[in-house]
């Protein structure tokens, strides 16, 4: 009995063993086809939350036109036309305001006046600070000048110094005579030629003339040397360095010619400048009008609350020569908005914002071109455009580049006015200005790349500029010591 009952217990485990087993394989089998189907459902609405969350995170760019890999939208800036043409076209497709991607840098190109406001006067502050280009940091002495300081409290100083200073009515009205020399030559020169003239050229040296001579002195005999370093700058900084757009790949950097080239032109500026300065220390207070270099190497001297390097001097009487006699700004245009690749920028005429500029700024209003700063150089103006009238009047039968003419006079104008009409070094400073205005003007991709080391290397700008750099900074430092020497024989203001 025990064993027929063991023996039926046994087989009824069995049973339900087995019905157990046969009843869970059926279950899976049947439940299979539904776990396939949810899955089919759950992945594809996963990567659609995923891309909804990716696209609220991401940025909101402007319309633009499409993009490739790594040049991005560099392939629609390749044309025959001129780059504010280009812009203009594709503005009207996409709207006035416009995404570019150029190598590692982002673009918006600001196009209507409406969106203008927006970014220059209505939220000016957050789009002021520019990212510096290969050229411009070479040539500022590492952004200090006005125009490319970051913005912040010595942004706001400069700005200030500029304002109350430097571009003051009263320093405007002081360089009167200097405006008025520099148009009386001039138009000398006019008179004199008796045949045809580049008035373009003639005009634009007329005015390099005059800001290099309010800004260094009319005495100033480097001020003429200036004006072809300038020039050069104007057009290397017109051109295009792939650094400019890779600034990630330094080697692009350690490659530039452009950057090379720079460096060259700005270290003959910078001789020069360095022996303006030192004529402008060195020289007799009563002999000279004050100039804008005499201003400057004062907030160097006195030990005030906010006070200027030698280079930061050099910094703002580069930038002065610059930006006004040959439109830089302009070059560059004055609404735009840059997200090249790595970065992120609205080119704008404002200066970037900051401590340093608020103090250069300040500086530039009470002193530098101030009302009674502009007048007291009225005098070297006549002066310097009587000498080109002369120059116009006494070329009767050949003809004249009246456009050259005018701008070497203006050149001398600014440049006497800066160092001061002793210095020597105006004539060397003219060259390398421009170069460097030239450099400045380029395009490169290293500054749209700016982590690509390479690319700076590469496109030879870092080195052209640093060499443009030092010669600058020779000249200002030579015409910083001719300064100096005059207030440590007068103990006054030049």
């Amino acid at each position: 009995m025990f064993f027929k009952l063991l023996v039926n217990s046994t087989n009824h485990v069995d049973i339900n063993r087995t019905s157990t087993t046969h009843l869970t394989h059926h279950q899976i089998t049947m439940e299979f086809p539904s776990l396939l189907l949810s899955l089919q459902i759950l992945i594809p609405t996963l990567i659609f939350l995923t891309l909804i969350l990716t696209k609220k995170r991401a940025p909101k760019l402007p319309p633009g036109p499409r993009r490739i890999p790594v040049l991005g939208n560099m392939h629609n800036m390749i044309s025959g036309e001129a780059p504010h043409r280009l812009l203009h076209k594709l503005s009207q497709k996409f709207g006035p305001v416009m995404h570019l991607q150029l190598g590692e840098v982002s673009v918006a190109v600001i196009s209507s006046p409406e969106a203008a406001k927006q970014v220059m006067k209505t939220h000016d502050i957050h789009f002021a600070s520019r990212s510096p280009i290969i050229v411009a940091e070479i040539i500022s002495y590492g952004c200090t000048s006005i125009t490319f300081s970051p913005y912040g409290e010595y942004w706001r100083q400069l700005r200030k110094i500029t304002t109350l200073e430097l571009l003051s009515m009263k320093r405007v009205q002081s360089f009167r005579w200097l405006r008025e020399k520099v148009f009386v030559d001039l138009a000398r020169k006019f008179a004199g030629a008796g045949a045809e003239v580049n008035f373009s050229k003639k005009f634009n040296a007329a005015t390099f003339g005059l800001i290099s001579r309010a800004a260094l002195g009319d005495g100033t005999k480097q001020v003429e040397s200036l004006h072809p370093m300038i020039n050069e700058l104007a057009e290397l900084s017109a051109g295009f360095d792939i650094a400019d757009v890779f600034p990630s790949v330094k080697l692009f950097q350690w490659m530039s010619r452009l950057k090379k080239r720079v460096l060259v032109i700005h270290k003959d500026i910078d001789r020069i400048l360095e022996e303006v300065i030192h004529q402008h220390r060195i020289a007799n207070n009563d002999e000279h009008h004050e100039d804008i270099l005499d201003v400057l190497l004062k907030y160097q001297q006195d030990g005030l609350d906010f006070s200027l390097t030698k280079d930061n001097v050099k910094s703002v009487i580069v930038d002065l020569d610059m930006e006004d006699g040959f439109g830089l700004t302009a070059r560059r245009l004055k609404q735009l908005y840059l997200v090249s690749g790595q970065l992120q920028l609205l080119i704008v005429t404002s200066a970037p914002y900051g401590h340093y500029w608020r103090h250069l700024r300040k500086i530039c209003t009470l002193e530098l071109l101030s009302a009674k700063r502009v007048h007291s150089f009225r005098s070297l103006r006549e002066r310097v455009f009587l000498d080109l009238a002369l120059r116009i009047a006494s070329n009767e039968k050949s003809p004249i580049n009246l456009t050259a003419e005018l701008y070497a006079s203006t050149y001398a104008l600014i440049s006497r006015a800066t160092l001061g009409e002793r210095a020597k070094e105006h004539e060397a400073l003219i060259p390398i200005l421009e170069e460097v205005m030239e450099c400045a003007a380029g395009f490169y991709v290293a500054e749209f790349f700016p982590s690509i080391k390479f690319l700076q290397g590469v496109s030879g700008l870092r080195k052209r500029v640093g060499g443009l750099h030092r010669e600058i900074d020779e000249i200002l430092e030579d015409v910083i010591r001719q300064h100096r020497g005059v207030e440590a024989d007068e103990r006054g203001e030049h």
